[in-house]
């Protein structure tokens, strides 16, 4: 398999991991978590849980469609994709769980930086960084699918342990 790391060589690549920090993980979640999810919703019982997750969770997906139909244009391929669409709530689901049973927005906003952070070297890599890694739309799709096992995972595993992650 042939490939070129083109954008490494700049220096974009020593700015990226900060500003995916700051932006989406950071400023995503403080909304879609921090300013939706009351910190105690967990003492206000699984129906509220249930309720106040999948409002986070809903408003959370939505906004890429509208934010690349908007502002973001150059994101349309990704951000209309089904797939990925499926990935955000995936994503959005996890980090709303781990939000209520940690009480700490750290833990989605680490969760959110990881799986951002690696998705812009895999599945974005022919945009951003490859120029023939991932040439067929069915790597992109085998991608998705791989990185919503990981989301998957990781939420599992937060349930089994009751959300008691640090």
């Amino acid at each position: 398999m042939n490939f070129e790391l083109g954008i490494i060589r700049s220096n974009l690549v020593y700015v990226l991991p900060f500003s995916l920090f700051i932006f989406p993980s950071l400023l995503e979640e403080a909304f879609f978590r921090g300013v939706l999810i009351p910190n105690n919703a967990k003492e206000k019982g699984k129906q509220f849980i249930a309720f106040i997750t999948l409002v986070s969770v809903f408003l959370f997906v939505l906004w890429h469609p509208l934010n690349t139909l908007t502002v973001n244009l150059g994101a349309r391929e990704i951000f209309l994709n089904t797939s990925f669409l499926f990935i955000l709530f995936c994503l959005g689901l996890v980090c709303s769980l781990s939000y209520i049973y940690s009480k700490s927005l750290w833990v989605p906003v680490i969760i959110h930086w990881f799986t951002v952070f690696f998705g812009y070297f895999s599945l974005e890599g022919e945009i951003l960084f490859w120029n023939s890694m991932m040439s067929g739309r069915t790597n992109k799709v085998k991608l998705l699918y791989h990185f919503s096992d990981i989301i998957k995972d990781v939420g599992m595993a937060l349930l089994a342990n009751r959300g008691r992650c640090f």
